[in-house]
């Protein structure tokens, strides 16, 4: 058995094993991740009714707030996460939409998009008498080296075009973890 002792950070260009796992073949997952809150008010892109991937989409703002492990593997630029590593990752959101003006039925679409087209299915809600309504999502996502993804959302349905659906900053983050 060789004992390595380190002080500081260890990096590898080959896959690492844990002693216990190594007979069991199971690998160390990467401490990989990068986290976001929204930090302004997004509004619906218009008073029309959207369509992914490019249809009237609004990109949720998280240019502010964000914390990475590891700033070469994650970047935000234009409120899109592009990740510089391939592997698989898991992505998670919670985004709190409201009607921002307007009190009539709306109802909104999220999503997860991939280079401007939809990487997974969205989640569509209905406010009525209730204003705010929640979409949270967590899905594994294989990536290819410079991926870049953005969570947009739109307007799916409506009573009338001036009900206006927007984004609440604090209910609403972004989390990329690396599984592989």
């Amino acid at each position: 058995n060789t004992h390595i002792t380190a002080s500081g950070d260890i990096s590898s260009s080959a896959n690492i094993y844990a002693a216990d796992y190594y007979a069991s073949g199971q690998k160390v997952r990467p401490n990989l991740y990068w986290f976001g809150v929204c930090d302004a008010v997004t509004l619906a892109a218009n008073d029309n009714l959207g369509a992914f991937p490019s249809t009237d989409v609004s990109v949720v703002s998280f240019l502010a707030t964000t914390l990475t492990s590891d700033a070469s593997v994650f970047t935000l630029s234009s409120d899109e996460v592009t990740i510089t590593r391939a592997g698989v990752y898991k992505f998670t959101y919670n985004v709190l939409l409201e009607i921002g003006a307007g009190s009539n039925r709306t109802e909104g679409a999220i999503g997860i998009l991939r280079d401007g087209s939809r990487s997974s299915t969205y989640n569509r809600l209905a406010a009525g008498g209730v204003s705010r309504m929640a979409g949270s999502v967590s899905m594994f996502i294989d990536v290819a080296v410079d991926d870049s993804f953005y969570i947009g959302f739109y307007k799916e349905e409506h009573q009338t075009s001036n009900t206006q659906l927007q984004t609440v900053p604090s209910g609403t983050t972004w989390t990329i973890e690396a599984v592989t």
